[in-house]
């Protein structure tokens, strides 16, 4: 396995990602704003070949933000630790990588923070979905 996968070292605001079938992202989102987000999703998009995948691992807040309690009070925490940093709704990553070139999203929900990602290639553009428990691993496809 190790000839088919590689982990590469770097400033993701920086430098340019790598060029691959899958770009994972995981628990990396909600430490930035709005802008910042958008940003490393479209640089995502960008790097993923096509028929590829953008997989993100979150803890996403339910649409009307009244039911995960644990999505929430982590973007409580993100709040107070990082300036900017926030959790978000299913709708709202939906809208940023909608933006940013991907579609139909696909989520794969978990019972528990830090779900391992377990994709399907389901066609030929991108897939992601977001979820209402407490960790979604969403995946769009290029």
């Amino acid at each position: 396995m190790s000839e088919r996968v590689a982990t590469v070292a770097g400033d993701f605001f920086k430098d340019d990602l790598s060029h691959a079938d899958v770009i994972t992202m995981g628990n990396i989102l909600h430490d930035w704003d709005e802008e910042q987000k958008t940003f490393l999703i479209a640089k995502a998009y960008g790097a993923v070949n096509p028929g590829g995948l953008f997989i993100a691992i979150e803890n996403v807040i339910d649409d009307a933000r009244r039911k995960n309690i644990f999505g929430l009070l982590m973007s409580l925490n993100m709040l107070i630790e990082l300036p900017g940093g926030s959790d978000y709704s299913g709708a709202q990553f939906n809208g940023w990588c909608r933006q940013a070139g991907f579609n139909a999203p696909k989520s794969f929900h978990s019972p528990a923070p830090r779900a391992q990602p377990s994709p399907t290639n389901s066609g030929q553009h991108g897939r992601l979905r977001s979820q209402e428990t407490m960790s979604a691993v969403d995946a769009y496809m290029r």
